[in-house]
């Protein structure tokens, strides 16, 4: 989605952006199915697999349930959306809302901060590590989407996403950053 924006952008021709909608159409209803949170899974006929590897949800590249960085992402790429069809701007922010808000609340662990790798389909954490490109996507989205709305809340997470980030997982001495807190 993500690029065929770009595509859209850089060649002038809006069928890329349409193409775009397109799928960010079916991801989005299907999350909305499954309260917001955005499966990770599917099979031949696109249909959500939600057992998908339930034995094994540590896997870090095929984990079980839903990624709460993945409905951060979406949301950010449904405030672009919003941009692109100013005639749709509210469907899409208000998408990117639900997606977002389900994320916040599925992902953030609140007694340490950072937000989990994968929450169970009740949003309870199936992989409490901590990984940087969720807090990444967590800061992209918050940004987006106080820019899109001008909702301050938006700003306030902002804030406490990338205060987190910066004394966590910022490495000040090698001048990196620290991939996963466990």
């Amino acid at each position: 989605v993500e690029a065929l924006l770009a595509a859209a952008d850089a060649a002038g021709d809006r069928s890329w952006a349409e193409v775009a909608a397109g799928i960010a159409t079916r991801i989005t209803a299907v999350a909305r199915d499954h309260g917001w949170r955005v499966p990770e899974h599917y099979d031949e006929q696109w249909r959500p697999d939600l057992a998908f590897n339930r034995d094994a949800p540590m896997d870090i590249f095929q984990p079980y349930g839903s990624a709460p960085g993945h409905g951060f992402e979406w949301a950010r790429l449904c405030a672009a959306l919003a941009a692109a069809f100013p005639g749709d701007r509210d469907r899409w922010l208000e998408t990117a809302g639900q997606l977002y808000r389900r994320a916040d609340a599925d992902g953030w662990d609140r007694p340490r901060g950072g937000c989990y790798y994968a929450v169970d389909w009740r949003g309870r954490p199936c992989v409490r590590r901590r990984l940087h490109w969720v807090m990444t996507e967590a800061i992209s989205a918050s940004a987006a989407l106080f820019r899109a709305t001008g909702d301050i809340s938006y700003g306030r997470d902002y804030r406490r996403f990338w205060e987190w980030t910066s004394r966590y997982l910022i490495d000040v001495t090698d001048g990196s950053r620290h991939h996963e807190l466990d």
